[in-house]
């Protein structure tokens, strides 16, 4: 036991001061959670998208009102008003008895989708307030969440920082002790130490934990307060799940370890892994939009799946219960698997 706790605080320190280990574990996600966070945070699902402003008479004025949509329709009695304010606004509309006209001038050009939905939907309006049409269908929009959240783009955004983290941690962190130290010679001293395999494997794995939990909650701390996130979090799942994903990572750097002798080819194969997986891991954009052909790599991609479980412990995201806990088994014992042969190898007395 006491070497377990010497071996773990040993490594837990060297991890902390290990400048390369703490930016790809920590600094680096938390840089890519709040650059893309702030893009995604002011996003505009759901708010006003575009100002658009309309000079007509009272009577088209509140028929006008009912016409919904992701934009905000600004209403002027005098067209010299509305020419004053055009700096603030992304389309000018005259409507009169014989003619309509539309003056598109978006200030930010991702906006024109939204303007030539607005054209659209303004045409098939004046056409049925001109002929009397009446509705024969009404429909009724209700938003549906997942667990009752209204979960946006910030959000998923956090889980997948959350997967970047934890296969950093493992993937780096195997390749450190297994290949640097290998080439330092640290791992020499340690088979003529009476240090037993078992306490070395645990307390390096749970240094990594330790490490993961630690980015985890800091990441999720600065989405609160950041972002304003709200979770519905199910603690001891999100523990399972941080504890198996990381010892799941760990494998991947232990088949490169034993890949590459060289610490700096593993390194760098790992680094290309790993952006990789950003791409196709459902980070950066969510898999369905990438082409068919493409999404078949995903299924291969480790992080794909860290990220759902995360998502789910949550609350972003539904999953079968069956599903998490195959995820998380798998992970768990290919993990904790590899790790005992790197360390059965690694740690062979020397003949």
């Amino acid at each position: 036991m006491s070497d377990f706790i010497s071996l773990a605080k040993s490594m837990l320190k060297e991890s902390l001061r290990n400048r390369g280990t703490m930016f790809f574990t920590l600094i680096f996600p938390m840089i890519f959670l709040i650059i893309f966070g702030s893009v995604f945070s002011s996003g505009r699902v759901g708010s006003i998208q575009v100002n658009v402003g309309v000079v007509c008479d009272k009577s088209m004025k509140e028929s006008l009102k009912a016409l919904k949509g992701p934009w905000k329709l600004i209403f002027y009695e005098r067209e010299s008003d509305m020419i004053e304010d055009r700096k603030d606004l992304d389309a000018l509309v005259w409507i009169s008895k014989y003619s309509v006209k539309i003056l598109k001038k978006p200030k930010d050009m991702s906006n024109i989708g939204y303007l030539n939905s607005f054209e659209m939907s303004l045409k098939t309006f004046l056409e049925r307030e001109l002929n009397n049409v009446k509705d024969i269908i009404t429909i009724r929009e209700r938003k549906v969440h997942v667990s009752g959240m209204n979960v946006r783009p910030v959000d998923y955004l956090l889980a997948g920082a959350i997967a970047i983290s934890i296969l950093s941690s493992g993937m780096f962190g195997v390749i450190t002790l297994f290949s640097h130290y290998r080439e330092l010679g640290v791992l020499k001293r340690f088979k003529v130490t009476p240090v037993k395999k078992l306490p070395f494997v645990l307390g390096f794995s749970f240094s990594k934990f330790i490490l993961s939990f630690l980015a985890a909650f800091i990441m999720i701390g600065v989405s609160i307060l950041i972002f304003h996130g709200k979770y519905s979090m199910n603690l001891p799942l999100f523990v399972i799940t941080i504890i198996s994903s990381t010892l799941g990572m760990m494998a991947l750097g232990i088949i490169l370890s034993l890949s590459f002798r060289s610490p700096t080819a593993a390194n760098n194969v790992a680094s290309i892994i790993l952006t990789i997986m950003l791409f196709f891991s459902g980070v950066y954009f969510p898999i369905t939009f990438l082409p068919p052909k493409l999404r078949i790599i995903s299924f291969f991609m480790p992080a794909r799946y860290v990220a759902d479980a995360v998502k789910y412990t949550l609350g972003l995201q539904d999953m079968s219960i069956m599903t998490f806990w195959l995820i998380n088994t798998v992970l768990l014992l290919v993990g904790f698997l590899l790790l005992w042969i790197a360390s059965e190898i690694s740690l062979k007395p020397e003949s």
